[in-house]
């Protein structure tokens, strides 16, 4: 059985470099199919975790793109324990979420910085969905959250959205080539931002109400 985070090795002798490879083989492989593959368990079980969103975060998804669930964390050393003083990894997050796009409501990933946090979770293309549960459409509102739960916690969560099909990979490629650092089509005010967050925040907490406001049956009026 293969398990997620197996690497596939040989098809019934036929060697598999690539996914293309893989599925060639294993569609002539009727009756058996004799798979060799490198199993690593402590990535299987990163790998695990990164696929896994929980349902709380409420994601759409969209056909065409696989979800992963990114965690930075921020090792602070003795040296440099504030945020003025910290290492130039820290700091480029912010340099960078400065560079990205607005492209359909969608904050898209078009810089990533070698030796930063953010090499080992996010590609160009990629679409941040959210930043510790809360929904995100604007770069500046994911710099805030992103920036100030690193200072604050130390680490920050936040949903990718990943193009894995043709299409997707289209759409990326538009939205990196327009390079528009433009806001949303409606920008919400630094208020309504705030409260929208709020809300978010509260949206788990709350209960449906124990009667309908609206009328049922034959008393049902419309005006």
């Amino acid at each position: 059985m293969i398990e997620i985070g197996d690497q596939v090795k040989e098809v019934n002798g036929v060697k598999c470099k690539d996914c293309n490879d893989f599925f060639r083989a294993l569609r002539f492989a009727a009756p058996c199919a004799r798979i060799i593959v490198n199993r690593d368990d402590k990535k299987a079980e990163e790998l695990e975790a990164r696929v896994h969103i929980p349902a709380d975060r409420a994601v759409q998804r969209r056909e065409g793109y696989v979800y992963e669930l990114a965690t930075l964390v921020w090792v602070k050393t003795v040296q440099r324990s504030d945020w003025e003083s910290s290492p130039s990894r820290l700091a480029a997050v912010s340099d960078s979420l400065n560079s990205w796009i607005i492209f359909q409501n969608r904050v898209l990933v078009s810089r990533v910085d070698p030796g930063t946090l953010a090499e080992k979770c996010l590609v160009l293309g990629d679409v941040l969905c959210d930043v510790d549960g809360v929904p995100v459409t604007d770069k500046d509102v994911a710099k805030d959250l992103l920036v100030k739960n690193l200072r604050e916690k130390g680490t920050v969560t936040f949903v990718v959205e990943r193009p894995d099909s043709y299409d997707a990979v289209q759409w990326a490629r538009k939205g990196l080539a327009t390079n528009v650092q433009g806001p949303p089509s409606v920008r919400m005010p630094d208020d309504v931002k705030i409260i929208a967050a709020r809300y978010r925040q509260a949206l788990p907490g709350l209960k449906d109400p124990s009667k309908s406001a609206m009328s049922t049956g034959r008393s049902a009026r419309f005006d």
